[in-house]
């Protein structure tokens, strides 16, 4: 999977302070056939419940939130959040 990560990272609400958020791009694929488009994107861990689709003057956002691992022992050195 190629994933790119984005320029921003913010400050989240008060639950997260020592915490930031990463926003992703993932892999899409696009396709239309008879009865619209197609949407296919990569979003591993992602539940249903997780997702959530917007469409906002022509724009269309996916959104996918998953559950933070569980930390168990501490932590050395992270490279990335999973």
């Amino acid at each position: 999977m190629n994933t790119v990560l984005s320029p921003v990272e913010n400050q989240t609400s008060h639950e997260e302070t020592s915490r930031t958020r990463r926003s992703l791009t993932p892999v899409v694929n696009i396709y239309e056939n008879k009865e619209g488009y197609v949407i296919e994107a990569e979003m591993p861990g992602v539940s249903k419940s997780g997702l959530e689709v917007t469409l906002d003057a022509n724009q269309l956002q996916i959104a996918g939130r998953r559950p933070a691992p569980p930390e168990t022992g501490k932590t050395i050195y992270r490279e990335s959040e999973d």
